[in-house]
């Protein structure tokens, strides 16, 4: 595993929780910050005791995500965890990654996994145990090197593609141009751009800040439509006072070439999860994502599968539900022959997954529907659906970041591929290095890069250059 692949793994773990919590914790508005003093002492210690709570939330939450990514790290490195604890596997996870080297099972780690003969029984210093992982392990990308074809100097100079949804002949952006703190109101903006970075078209739409753009999709007729999706959180910690408390609506909106609004429509208690993926087919729009009841959202109760059919002109045609009675998830949607096949992890053993078979927490399972939303089949699957991303769509077909076709690929994961006749451009996320988001978060941040590397016809690589992309 490259080193860049550990941003895949912590990709693939759901922090809405541990987010919600922290921004309970910390939501007060300067409006109400000034009315503590109406506050009995007894009040106060009832929500320091709620605080206090709310953050050993976070933290245990915290500690299980570091779990996960270090497990994944074990596996993905072909490294040997056996008789080591959590707290120890972590340890040598952060360690390796930070590039310190020090921590004694470090060494024990790598000599145990490592075939690498000049380790021996030898005491080994934390600079020879980087260079035995940076030269048997860590696989670091190709340098940039070659001539960037003058049409995509635009393209590359302004890093078109960060933070783009990329599809074979546009891509779509989406950014927060205004805020007003007093009114909790923000202006986002969409821009639809060509495959050489020029402007096609623009939207721009005024919301309350609980809502945020999703599901970018360009369509068949040189359109896009997006999502502005609801996401819960506290307003007041002192009143208690949530985003959801007078109820909400996610928004589907969709523009022409020219960016003209063509329709904006509102649903009445659905979030933004409800919308998470969008395929366009005979002229209807299919959504598929995974929904919450409104009564269950203070308690994050069980969750299931939704799906929902709108005609071309936003109307709805047809809602659809898949459910268990427990913890129903989409992980994504694709096309199939018959219709969609969705992939689906699961916690229920009745209803819809009766036949999961559920013997561990969760099972993922393949459910396929026709285009009228009905079941087809269903089937049980060992596969860790929740770490693909879909990179493009070719001709209909979807093609994601764990295809075989980037077995070899040495630049981090690629989320998308233009063909530009001459070559072909795979642009990609690379980890370049971590920082620690500090101790209220207890988690690890990510320093990225874009990369834009251009192969020709014969899949030889002739440019990459690397753009820095932030932090994530």
């Amino acid at each position: 595993m490259k080193d860049n692949q550990l941003f895949d793994a912590f990709a693939s773990i759901d922090e809405e929780m541990a987010d919600r919590a922290l921004r309970s914790y910390s939501g007060l508005s300067k409006k109400n910050s000034r009315n503590h003093l109406r506050w009995i002492p007894v009040s106060v210690c009832v929500l320091l005791i709620a605080a206090l709570a709310a953050v050993a939330g976070v933290f245990a939450y915290s500690e299980a995500k570091a779990f996960d990514a270090a497990s994944a790290f074990f596996e993905n490195n072909g490294l040997n965890s056996e008789g080591l604890s959590r707290t120890e596997m972590k340890n040598v996870f952060f360690d390796i990654i930070e590039k310190r080297f020090t921590d004694e099972k470090t060494a024990e780690v790598i000599k145990n996994s490592v075939p690498c003969e000049e380790i021996g029984n030898a005491e080994m210093t934390p600079e020879m145990l980087e260079d035995i992982w940076n030269r048997y392990v860590l696989q670091p990308r190709e340098t940039d090197s070659g001539a960037i074809p003058p049409e995509l100097t635009k393209l590359i100079g302004e890093n078109a593609f960060k933070n783009a949804k990329a599809f074979s002949d546009r891509l779509l952006k989406s950014e927060t141009v205004e805020k007003d703190p007093e009114t909790r109101t923000v202006v986002q903006k969409v821009t639809m751009l060509d495959i050489f970075g020029d402007v096609l078209a623009e939207y721009t739409v005024k919301c309350d800040d609980a809502y945020i753009v999703t599901t970018l999709t360009a369509t068949s007729d040189g359109g896009f439509l997006f999502v502005l999706g609801f996401q819960d959180y506290t307003y007041d910690y002192l009143d208690q006072k949530w985003a959801s408390d007078e109820g909400y609506a996610s928004r589907v909106i969709k523009c022409d070439r020219f960016g003209n609004l063509q329709f904006d429509k509102a649903f009445d208690g659905l979030e933004g999860s409800s919308f998470y993926n969008c395929i366009e087919r005979e002229g209807r729009y299919f959504f598929f994502g995974t929904h919450r009841d409104q009564q269950k959202w203070r308690d994050y109760g069980e969750t299931d599968v939704i799906m929902i059919i709108l005609a071309d002109d936003g109307q709805e045609i047809k809602r659809g539900f898949l459910k268990g009675s427990d913890f129903d998830h989409l992980n994504y949607a694709k096309p199939s022959e018959g219709g969609f096949m969705l992939f689906v992890r699961t916690q229920s053993t009745d209803g819809d997954f009766a036949d999961s078979g559920k013997t561990v927490l969760a099972v993922d399972m393949n459910v396929e529907i026709d285009y009228d939303l009905n079941v087809l089949g269903s089937t049980v699957s060992d596969n860790m659906f929740r770490n693909e991303s879909l990179v493009e769509i070719i001709n209909g077909s979807f093609i994601f970041s764990k295809d075989s076709c980037f077995q070899d690929f040495d630049a981090g994961t690629p989320t998308a591929v233009i063909d530009y006749g001459e070559y072909r451009l795979i642009v990609s996320e690379y980890v370049k290095s971590v920082y620690d988001k500090g101790h209220l978060s207890n988690s690890i941040g990510y320093n990225v890069e874009t990369v834009y590397s251009g192969y020709d016809k014969n899949g030889n690589l002739i440019f990459r250059i690397g753009k820095d992309a932030g932090k994530r």
